[in-house]
C-alpha cells in the first residue's frame, strides 16, 4: 500500500503499522526526521518507485464517502495541478503556527518535493471542469480506499486543448483555501529560498464549492486541567456569560447543539452541561477583540473568548501556543479522554457554514486555529510535485 493519509486523521498505532510497509508515502510525510525523509525520496527515485511525467497534465482526483450515521454517498470531484503560489487570488481563512514550519520547510528545501496536496476551492455554477473530467476518471489510472473509508481515483488529462481550456478558465478565478495552510506558507517560504522557478508552484487539489460534495466537520477542543483546579470556580465565572443547563441524554450531545447558534456542550469530570450564550452577549461588541464582526460572529471565536479567556484564563492572543488546549475531531475521542481521566475538560461545537467561512475571507481577515475541517482529507501517494527546474524541462507552461 503506497498511499497515506494525513497526520490529523490518523491514529498512532495507524502510523505505526504504515510505517512497517516499505514503500508506504508515511515515510516521506511523517518521517522521523528530515534526512531520512530525504534519503528516502531519493532511493525511491533511484529505483524508479517514483518516476516524472514526461509531459504536462492535469490529474482528475475523485473523492466518494459517506458520512457517520448517514447513508447518503457523495462524490467529490476534483484535480490536482500546479498554482502559483505567489498568486494574490490564493485566499487563507486560518492562521498558521511556527512551531509547525520548521520541520517543514527543511524538507521541502532539501527535497524539493512536495508530497501533500493542499485543498482549494474555486466556484463554477455551470460545472465545465467536471464534464471535462468524467470520461477520464471512468478509466482511472490509480484507485484504492484509504484509512478514512474514502474510495480514491486518479486518471490523467493530457490533452492539449483540455489543458489550455483549464488554465484559461481558472487562471484569474480566486482560489479559497479549504485545508494546508501550513504546507502553503512553508512554500511561500521555500520559494523565496530556491532560484528554481519551479519553486513557485505548489501541489493543488482543486474542487468546485458550487458542488454539494464539500462537507466541513467540526473540531472540539478538549483542555488539560491545571493542578490547582477548582470547578466551583470555574462554573461561577461561566454564568456570567452562559445559561448552562445539564445534559443527562443518552444521545450525544452534539445532537442538542445542531441549528443553534453560540450552543455549545461542555463536558467535564463531574457530568456535562449545554451552554447557551446569554442574549445580553449576543452582539459584537460584547468581544474586546479587534476582529471584524465576521469573525466575532464564529462559534469558534465565542468558544475561544468566553469560555477559554474569560473562564479558562488563556488570554486568547496566546492560545495557539498554549500545549494544554487541544484540537480533536473525533467525538468518541473527546468522550473518552474526559470520562477516563479527571484531567480534561471537552468543549462540544458545531461545525462551521461556508458562508461564514466565505465571509471572513472576504473581509480579509482569519478565523480561529482549526475552525475548518474539510473531510475527506487528500491522501499522499497518488501523485508529488518537484519544484526542481531540472525536473521540469518540458516547453509547455506546467501550471497557473
Amino acid at each position: 500500500m503506497f498511499l497515506s493519509p494525513l497526520k490529523d486523521v490518523v491514529s498512532e498505532s495507524q502510523i505505526n503499522r504504515l510505517r512497517s510497509l516499505p514503500y508506504n508515502t508515511i515515510h516521506l510525510t511523517q518521517p522521523e526526521s528530515v534526512k531520512t525523509a530525504v534519503g528516502k525520496l531519493n532511493q525511491w527515485r533511484t529505483e524508479k518507485i517514483i518516476i516524472q511525467d514526461p509531459l504536462p497534465a492535469y490529474y482528475p482526483f475523485y473523492q466518494q464517502f459517506s458520512l457517520f450515521g448517514s447513508d447518503k454517498t457523495y462524490l467529490r470531484k476534483g484535480f490536482l495541478a500546479l498554482v502559483n503560489v505567489s498568486d494574490d487570488n490564493i485566499i487563507i481563512h486560518e492562521g498558521t503556527m511556527e512551531a509547525s514550519l520548521a520541520d517543514r520547510t527543511a524538507l521541502l528545501e532539501v527535497g524539493k518535493m512536495h508530497l501533500i496536496p493542499v485543498h482549494g476551492l474555486y466556484w463554477d455554477e455551470s460545472f465545465a471542469l467536471e464534464k471535462m473530467f468524467d470520461p477520464y476518471i471512468d478509466v482511472p489510472v490509480m484507485e484504492s480506499f484509504d484509512e478514512q473509508g474514502v474510495k480514491n481515483r486518479m486518471s490523467i488529462l493530457q490533452n492539449y486543448e483540455q489543458l489550455q481550456f483549464i488554465t484559461d478558465f481558472l487562471k484569474d478565478k480566486p482560489i479559497y483555501l479549504a485545508d494546508g495552510h501550513h504546507r502553503l506558507e512553508t512554500a511561500r517560504r521555500v520559494s523565496r529560498m530556491l532560484s528554481d522557478r519551479h519553486a513557485q508552484y505548489i501541489l493543488m487539489y482543486l474542487t468546485n464549492m458550487a458542488s454539494d460534495d464539500l462537507r466541513i466537520l467540526p473540531t472540539h477542543r478538549l483542555v488539560s486541567l491545571p493542578e490547582d483546579w477548582n470547578e466551583a470556580d470555574f462554573i461561577e465565572r461561566l454564568q456570567t456569560y452562559f445559561d448552562l443547563l445539564p445534559f443527562n441524554k443518552r444521545s450525544p450531545i452534539y445532537e442538542e447543539l445542531k441549528g443553534h447558534q453560540a450552543h455549545f456542550g461542555l463536558m467535564l469530570p463531574s457530568g456535562s452541561h449545554i451552554l447557551k450564550l446569554k442574549d445580553s452577549f449576543l452582539n459584537p461588541d460584547s468581544i474586546d477583540l479587534s476582529l471584524p464582526n465576521s469573525v466575532k460572529w464564529l462559534d469558534y471565536t465565542i468558544l475561544h473568548y468566553f469560555i477559554i479567556q474569560q473562564a479558562l484564563n488563556i488570554p486568547y492572543t496566546e492560545q495557539s501556543l498554549r500545549s494544554e488546549i487541544s484540537y480533536v475531531k473525533d467525538y468518541t475521542q473527546v468522550v473518552k479522554m474526559v470520562r477516563e481521566s479527571t484531567n480534561y475538560l471537552a468543549v462540544i461545537v458545531n461545525e462551521v457554514k461556508m458562508d461564514d467561512m466565505l465571509a471572513v475571507c472576504d473581509d480579509g481577515a482569519k478565523m480561529p486555529q482549526k475552525s475548518t475541517y474539510f473531510f475527506p482529507k487528500v491522501v499522499t501517494g497518488f501523485a508529488f510535485a518537484s519544484i526542481a527546474d531540472v525536473d521540469n524541462s518540458t516547453p509547455f507552461d506546467t501550471g497557473f
